[in-house]
């Protein structure tokens, strides 16, 4: 829903501070991560190939893998898969920002996890080893699965030139600037 919440931490790492409030507009967002399945199928749809990262064999992936998340992705093939998507049902679609899926995650409350304050092993995957997406009950306040633990996830959001820290411009408090921009160069994460 539209409204605002509690962005960041004042007690998490530094590049997630100050927590401060954020306002944002209503949005949508996937229940669950691409699966390997989706992405395999936008790979056939448009002639592209997998890569090898990926451990797949040619573009099809592990039949006992269909429904994890896809992982080995780059920032630019999940913006192509968007894109993709967006073609094919004539809806808008588009990587979430940073701070559409920090809401997403943890609520409105500045809560630290998606389920509360407190750590909880059974909530998510830390095991290291990839789980199928709906492995887990949902974990946020409006039902999403699978968005703590288990593989790393983009946004349209970049950092900047440092993968440990946001650069200068980028740092919180949150702004409304260049870093919810595509065309970045390569060099941005």
């Amino acid at each position: 829903p539209k409204g605002p919440f509690l962005m960041g931490s004042d007690d998490a790492s530094p590049v997630e501070g100050p927590q401060h409030t954020v306002d944002l507009p209503a949005y949508a967002i996937g229940r669950f991560p691409i699966t390997n399945q989706e992405f395999a199928n936008f790979l056939w749809d448009t002639g592209k190939v997998a890569a090898k990262v990926l451990g797949w064999h040619g573009n099809e992936p592990p039949e006992d893998k269909l429904c994890h998340p896809v992982t080995g992705v780059t920032w630019y093939e999940a913006l192509a898969y968007c894109q993709w998507l967006e073609e094919k049902s004539k809806r808008p679609y588009r990587l979430p920002n940073e701070r559409q899926w920090e809401q997403a995650v943890r609520g409105t409350d500045g809560r630290l996890y998606s389920w509360g304050n407190e750590w909880q092993d059974d909530r998510c995957n830390t095991g290291g080893v990839i789980t199928a997406v709906d492995a887990f009950d949902p974990q946020t306040p409006y039902g999403c699965c699978d968005m703590v633990g288990n593989a790393r996830e983009w946004t349209l959001s970049n950092r900047g030139s440092d993968m440990d820290a946001p650069d200068r411009q980028f740092a919180y408090p949150w702004k409304a600037d260049r870093r919810n921009k595509p065309d970045e160069p390569s060099t941005t994460w």
